[in-house]
């Protein structure tokens, strides 16, 4: 009797651990896919600006656009602007030092859940 409950007790740890191991390369087979498909959109690209057209006095008269974009230095962006949005995006963006393991946790759950769903490569 106490021989079997042992060997069932190994066989139940045994499943468990298997499960477990399972889930987490599935987890990190989302993550190492989703940084692939990352890959390209971190490169950075030149972004179309705004030509702007100017009158004989050499002031702007108007300017042609599909996304007016404009260039502005860090130091001329208001501090209350960065900080706002910090908040918004990323509260914690001071102390993950720019990867958040709770996000990626979160994002790699949130895919599980949509490829589970059937939502896959739309």
């Amino acid at each position: 009797m106490r021989r079997s409950a042992v060997v069932t007790a190994v066989y139940a740890v045994a499943i468990v651990v298997w499960y477990g191991t399972a889930q987490l390369a599935f987890a990190v087979h989302s993550i190492v896919n989703e940084f692939d498909r990352a890959k390209s959109l971190a490169a950075l690209a030149p972004r179309p600006q705004a030509t702007i057209v100017f009158d004989r006095y050499e002031k702007p008269a108007f300017a042609f656009f599909v996304e007016q974009r404009i260039d502005v230095p860090l130091d001329r962006v208001s501090p209350r602007m960065i900080e706002a949005l910090l908040a918004v995006e990323d509260r914690r963006f001071y102390s993950h030092h720019g990867l958040d393991p709770i996000r990626i946790a979160g994002a790699a759950w949130r895919d599980q859940g949509f490829m589970d769903q059937g939502f896959k490569d739309q």
